[in-house]
């Protein structure tokens, strides 16, 4: 039995894109070096902010924006549901676009990203609020071959374990974590860096990114409509050069949960989020591994959310099965 399900993953590992064997492959390798040109002296950034019934945190993470030490040129907020002027009128060089429907935050990112005539994006989320001197430490270790995040913390100063390791894609993982037991033995996130240092994946809630680098590939792949189109980019990226690296003496304070619809979501919101998660797991499944672990993903994850369903009735978990449902019949 073993012998036939180790066959089974090297041929699905055969079946894979040489570019996303790559990308897998690649895990924490070496220290993330400072880069040593003056020429970030003077590169230009543009600071990147999706909205979604974000009112809450909004004010916060747009006044931490504007106070850095080394403030961003550009600021644009790009937001998908409507937002009263009050919240970026007399704040200088913040530029509001308004979307007429809510066209998912991969999408909105490089929306604003097309538009900017920057030498690197700084994508943060509303419910991040960037410590005084963060940008200015990003940019000592940025360069066109690195992609580079803070630590994120949380309101008590606790880190979050924001990064992933290369075995996040795999099924059992994903339906571990979905378990909860996952999270809490951290099967698949990062372990905790003392300086800086070269990762998998970083999290898109705060990520500065060559803006050449990240056009090149198109950016985000905007099938991801919300989540997963940070480890998504990571793992497109690694195998073009790109080091994808956290700098551990830049933080940012991260809400968690309460960008979107605040802290207390609404069930749209909340609908929105079940499912999409899953969505982009089972696309992350699909592009980095094989169909088949998509397809296994999708056969547990069913199993998962119907027992969640007869124990309690959420808006999360039954738009999450809807989709489940719909997309093991199409793929069938």
């Amino acid at each position: 039995m073993r012998a036939v399900a180790a066959e089974g993953r090297r041929a699905g590992q055969r079946a894979l894109a040489p570019a996303a064997r790559a990308a897998l492959r690649w895990a924490i390798s070496e220290p993330l070096a400072p880069n040593p040109s003056p020429a970030n002296d003077k590169a230009t950034v543009g600071a990147v902010v999706v909205h979604f019934r974000s009112e809450e945190t909004l004010d916060a993470c747009l006044r931490a924006l504007t106070t850095q030490t080394r403030p961003p040129d550009e600021i644009t907020v790009v937001a998908n549901s409507p937002l009263p002027p009050a919240r970026t009128d007399g704040r200088d060089g913040v530029t509001v676009v308004e979307n007429r429907s809510n066209v998912g935050f991969a999408a909105a990112c490089n929306q604003a990203a097309h538009a900017l005539d920057v030498d690197y994006v700084w994508f943060v989320n509303p419910d991040v609020r960037c410590e005084a001197t963060c940008l200015e430490r990003l940019l000592a270790y940025a360069s066109d071959t690195a992609v580079v995040a803070p630590v994120l913390i949380r309101g008590d100063r606790r880190p979050e374990l924001s990064t992933k390791t290369r075995r996040y894609v795999t099924p059992w993982v994903l339906l571990a974590r979905e378990l909860g037991f996952g999270r809490r033995l951290r099967l698949g996130a990062g372990h905790p860096v003392a300086t800086p240092a070269v990762v998998t994946s970083v999290s898109g809630a705060c990520l500065l990114a060559p803006a050449k680098a990240f056009l090149a590939v198109g950016g985000f792949d905007e099938r991801y409509f919300v989540y997963g189109e940070d480890v998504d980019l990571c793992l497109r990226l690694a195998p073009r050069g790109v080091q994808i690296g956290v700098v551990t003496n830049a933080t940012a304070v991260h809400a968690s949960g309460t960008g979107a619809g605040g802290s207390t979501p609404d069930d749209e919101v909340r609908a929105i989020k079940g499912r999409e998660a899953r969505r982009a797991h089972a696309l992350l499944l699909e592009r980095f591994r094989s169909e088949r672990a998509a397809r296994r993903y999708l056969i547990g994850l069913r199993c998962v959310l119907r027992t969640r369903l007869a124990m309690a009735e959420r808006p999360e978990d039954r738009a999450a099965y809807e989709w489940v449902v719909a997309e093991r019949r199409s793929r069938s």
